[in-house]
C-alpha cells in the first residue's frame, strides 16, 4: 500500500465487510520493504487462507509445509487452486483423497478437511471440517465473486495476497507470512487474467497459488473476488489468474450442493398450527433442495423447547417448511438445525415396500453396511402429492441393502417420501459409558467446546450391519454447556438404549 489513507481505508473496509468493529492499526507492518517485497498482513478473522500439508508425507522437523494460498468464500468454504491439492512437494506425487494430509489456517484458527471438489480449470473447492470466525460471526457470511465481466479489470489496481516467499532467493520454509501488493491485471485471455509485477518490483510467487486478488470498490462497497491464482512464475513475474466467469456456475453448484448448516426457529411470525416457515437463501425458491432438518433443544441464546412429536419437511409457495405429521401444534420457541446437502429423493412404492418397511436402491449405499446417512421425511417432493407417516423412523441394512422402517411397525405408507441425505456422515452406537438417562453424549473433537455446530441425526438399527436396537419415540440434538458435548436425546424422556444406533453428520 502507498500511502496511509489509502491503508487506513482499505482496514476499515474490511471491518465493514466482516462485520466487525474495526481492525488494530498494528495489523500492517509500516515499515515492510515494501506475493515478492510484500507487505506482511495479519490474517486473524479475515478471509486469506494458508493450505497446509503436514500428512505422513511430510518430512518436515519444524512446520508442516506451507503449499499454497487460498480465499474463504464461505465460513467453510476455501477457493484455491486444483494443483494446490494434488501436488505433495516432499514426495513429487499426487495425493488426491487424502484429506488428513492437509490442514487450513487463518490465524490462530485452523481446521482439517472434509472435501475437496474440483471445479476444472485448475480450480477446487475446499469444504473444511469448521466454520472460521469473522470477528465474531460464524454462519451466513461470504465474499462473492466479482461481478462484472473480467475484461474492467484491465489496468485496475487490486489487493492481491498470498502466502508464498518474499523473494526469488528465500528458503521455501520461510513460506507462510500473509502478504499483500496493489497489482493491475494487463492482459485477458478466454480463461484468465495475467498480472505483471507492479513498478515498486511485487509481484506474485511460488506458494501464492490459489490465492486471489480482491476488487475493492469504492468505500463501503462489499469486496468481491477476482478470481483463483494459477500459475505463478518461478522468477518474479507474471502470475495467471483464472477468471470467475469460468468457474462461477460451479462454485455457486457446489455450495448450494453444501449448504452452510443454518438454524430455524419457530416464531409467532413465521408458525401457524403445525407448521413453521424457513426463510433462508439456501432453501427460497428450490422445490428440488435436498433439505435435512434435526430437532436442537438447546440452541445458543434460546429457551429450551422440547417437541415430542415426529416431523417433516415439505416446499409450499417458494418456501420449505417444518410440519409435525400429527398436526399437533408446532411449538413456540421450538429449534431445528437445517441445511441442504447431495442426496437423492426416495418414495415408497408398492415395488419397493413391504409392511414397516421400504427399500432404497442407490450405489453409493448398495453393498456397504459401514454407509452412513441421514433421513428426513419429505412430504411432497416435486411432482407428487403429500404423504403422511406419523411414525418414528430409522435405517436399518439387510441383504446388501439400505432400508427406511417405521420403528414401531405401522405399514409405511404407499407414496411417503425421504430426503436421503449422502454426506460424510459416521455411525455411532451407545454404551453403558456414553449413556445417561434419555441422552447418548457424543465425544468427538471436531464438536467438543462448540455450541454453534449443527448436528443432523438418524437412528440406524444394526450400524456396521450388526446388533440391531429399535428406537420407538421422536429424538433430538442438545449441547452440554457443563460437558462440553453434544448430546442425542428422546424427545419423551424414556431411557436411551445402550445399544442405540445413530447416523450422525456434522456441518461446521
Amino acid at each position: 500500500m502507498r500511502d496511509a489513507h489509502r491503508r487506513t481505508w482499505l482496514l476499515a473496509l474490511i471491518a465493514l465487510a466482516c462485520g466487525g468493529e474495526g481492525l488494530p492499526q498494528d495489523e500492517i507492518d509500516s515499515t515492510s520493504q515494501s506475493i515478492i517485497n510484500g507487505t506482511p498482513f495479519n490474517p486473524e478473522g479475515l478471509y486469506y487462507v494458508a493450505v497446509h500439508h503436514g500428512g505422513p508425507g511430510n518430512t518436515s522437523t519444524t512446520r508442516p509445509y506451507n503449499i499454497c494460498s487460498g480465499t474463504l468464500v464461505r465460513n467453510d468454504a476455501v477457493l484455491t487452486a486444483r494443483h494446490c491439492v494434488t501436488y505433495d512437494r516432499t514426495i513429487g506425487g499426487v495425493v488426491d483423497g487424502n484429506l488428513h494430509d492437509f490442514e487450513l489456517l487463518i490465524g490462530s484458527q485452523r481446521s482439517g478437511v472434509r472435501e475437496i471438489v474440483d471445479l476444472g480449470s485448475d480450480v477446487a473447492v475446499i469444504i473444511a471440517q469448521r466454520f472460521f470466525t469473522m470477528h465474531t460471526r460464524n454462519v451466513g457470511w461470504k465474499v462473492p465473486l466479482y461481478a462484472s465481466p473480467s475484461s474492467t479489470l484491465l489496468g485496475r489496481e487490486l489487493f492481491c495476497f498470498g502466502y508464498g516467499v518474499n523473494s526469488t532467493t528465500a528458503d521455501p520454509a520461510t513460506a507462510g507470512i500473509l502478504r499483500y501488493a496493489w497489482l493491475a491485471p494487463n492482459l485477458e485471455t478466454s480463461f484468465q487474467l495475467e498480472y505483471p509485477t507492479n513498478a515498486s518490483g511485487q509481484g506474485m510467487y511460488k506458494g501464492d497459488s490459489g490465492g486471489s486478488c480482491i476488487y475493492t470498490g469504492h468505500l463501503g462497497t462489499a469486496l468481491e473476488v477476482t478470481g483463483v491464482n494459477s500459475t505463478c512464475s518461478t522468477s518474479a513475474g507474471p502470475c495467471q489468474q483464472i477468471k470467475p466467469e469460468v468457474f462461477r456456475a460451479g462454485l455457486t453448484a457446489t455450495l448450494a450442493d453444501r449448504g452452510a448448516a443454518f438454524l430455524h426457529r419457530a416464531t409467532s411470525a413465521n408458525t401457524s398450527a403445525h407448521i413453521t416457515t424457513i426463510d433462508h437463501p439456501d432453501t427460497n425458491d428450490r422445490p428440488g433442495a435436498l433439505v435435512s432438518v434435526t430437532p436442537n433443544w438447546s440452541p445458543p441464546g434460546h429457551a429450551n423447547v422440547y417437541n415430542n412429536r415426529h416431523i417433516g419437511a415439505y416446499y409450499h409457495s417458494g418456501r420449505w417448511r417444518i410440519f409435525n405429521q400429527g398436526i399437533a401444534a408446532m411449538p413456540i420457541g421450538a429449534s431445528f438445525n437445517v441445511s441442504v446437502g447431495a442426496g437423492f429423493v426416495h418414495r415408497a412404492t408398492t415395488a419397493n415396500t413391504s409392511a414397516h418397511v421400504t427399500t432404497l436402491d442407490d450405489p453409493r449405499l448398495n453393498g456397504n453396511p459401514n454407509a452412513a446417512f441421514i433421513v428426513t421425511p419429505n412430504w411432497n417432493p416435486p411432482g407428487f402429492a403429500g404423504v403422511y407417516n406419523d411414525h418414528p423412523i430409522g435405517v436399518w441394512y439387510n441383504a446388501s441393502r439400505w432400508k427406511v422402517f417405521n420403528q414401531d411397525l405401522a405399514a409405511m405408507p404407499n407414496g411417503a417420501s425421504f430426503t436421503v441425505r449422502i454426506d460424510r456422515s459416521v455411525s455411532v452406537r451407545a454404551t453403558s459409558s456414553t449413556v445417561s438417562g434419555n441422552t447418548l453424549y457424543l465425544d468427538d473433537p471436531n464438536l467438543n467446546g462448540r455450541p454453534e455446530a449443527q448436528l443432523f441425526v438418524t437412528p440406524n438399527y444394526n450400524p456396521g450391519g450388526t446388533g440391531g436396537r429399535y428406537l420407538n419415540s421422536p429424538i433430538g440434538v442438545w449441547y452440554s454447556s457443563g460437558l462440553g458435548r453434544w448430546a442425542i436425546f428422546r424427545q419423551d424422556g424414556s431411557a436411551m438404549p445402550n445399544d442405540a444406533g445413530f447416523n450422525v453428520l456434522a456441518r461446521p
